[in-house]
């Protein structure tokens, strides 16, 4: 199993209709199960609705820092307040402990702006 979605019924309709395999959870233990589930299924991705994620995050933000598959990935919900996500940069940052132009280019963000740095010398 490649992706799997563990989300409200709404969501996991939606996804079913684009081929995309999904587990309906209404409380957080439903949940649990799912990703129990899915971790032991070998999925590659598991994509969380943000209130489904948000009954397991203490555990799922420790998963994510293992670096290890399933890679996770959260939508906004349906209902329940909107919530203000990080931008990809900066969960990469978080991610990988450093500034991406230092993972990217091999140089420091001032380096960057500068044009200097290891990337650029020949």
């Amino acid at each position: 199993m490649d992706c799997l979605v563990v989300a409200g019924k709404e969501i996991v309709i939606g996804f079913g209709l684009a081929g995309v395999p999904g587990i309906s959870v209404e409380t957080p233990e439903e949940a649990k199960t799912a990703w129990e589930g899915a971790k032991k299924a070998g999925a590659k991705i598991v994509v969380f609705s943000q209130d489904v994620y948000s009954g397991l995050q203490v555990e799922l933000s420790a998963w994510r820092m293992t670096g290890k598959t399933p890679v996770l990935a959260v939508l906004p919900a349906f209902k329940g307040p909107r919530t203000v996500t990080d931008s990809l940069v900066v969960l990469i940052r978080q991610a990988v402990g450093m500034p991406i132009e230092e993972v990217i280019y091999g140089r420091t963000p001032v380096e960057s702006r500068l044009g200097g740095g290891s990337a650029s010398k020949g």
